[in-house]
């Protein structure tokens, strides 16, 4: 049965809903009116016969109250057929409403899959990105390995076409490495290699790079120094960073 008063304005409901609420309500407003007036023909009737009216007029009384009962009849029969449209219309709408929910959750499913997937991917990137950086850097002393070097070194190498530039590479090598990791063990070697790659990159220029060849060897690349002059000076200046400790 559908109830007489619904909490929802007709005016939220979709269209379809609404459309079969009026139809519903103009229906059930005929019944009623309908049902008013047979109820006001019986009692005019009873008055009637109290009063003692002829057989004709009785007649006609009880051929009214037959019209007035068909009508009924009929608005009832309307009024079933509107409950079940109206059944219909509600069941529809209630189902258009559980679609909804459903593919709202589902939408709700798929953007929190995506924001894993794109946490996921982020972590992946920088996970990637770190060991892309650590393949370029010498695990012992954290300056720039070989790989990197060369990478700078074909990178200034086309600047220095471009803008005659010049360009020098120091070769730097560490005397008797070699005892110090026989007398004192490979902790205190590692350490002088540490020493040694600090103050070189602590004397590089923002755009020169050093970098650790290999074993005691380093390599210093000296992008546009502008003169041999300036060469001498950078290498003297590097060689008295390690005189003064």
């Amino acid at each position: 049965m559908i109830p007489e008063k619904d909490s929802q304005p007709w005016t939220d409901k979709p269209p379809f809903l609404k459309k079969a609420l009026e139809r519903y309500q103009q229906v059930k407003e005929k019944m009623e009116a309908c049902a008013l007036e047979l109820a006001t023909v019986n009692e005019t009737v009873k008055k009637e016969m109290a009063a003692g009216i002829t057989l004709q007029h009785a007649k006609k009384a009880l051929e009214h109250n037959e019209s007035v009962e068909d009508r009924v009849q009929a608005c009832a029969s309307d009024l079933h057929e509107a409950n079940e449209v109206l059944a219909e219309e509600v069941d529809y709408y209630d189902k258009l409403n559980r679609d909804h929910d459903e593919l709202s959750r589902k939408l709700f499913a798929t953007q929190d899959t995506l924001i894993n997937t794109q946490n996921v991917l982020a972590i992946a990137h920088g996970v990637a990105e770190e060991a892309r950086q650590r393949a370029l850097v010498d695990i012992a002393t954290g300056i720039p390995n070989r790989e990197l070097f060369d990478d700078h070194l074909a990178q200034a190498l086309g600047l220095a076409r471009r803008y005659d530039w010049m360009l020098a590479v120091m070769f730097i090598d560490l005397d008797g490495f070699k005892h110090i990791n026989d007398t004192y063990g490979h902790t205190i070697g590692d350490k002088v290699l540490q020493i040694v790659a600090q103050r070189l990159d602590e004397q590089a220029r923002t755009e020169d790079t050093v970098c650790r060849y290999g074993g005691d060897e380093f390599l210093y690349l000296l992008v546009n120094p502008r003169s041999i002059n300036n060469i001498q000076r950078i290498a003297g200046a590097s060689l008295s960073g390690f005189r003064k400790h």
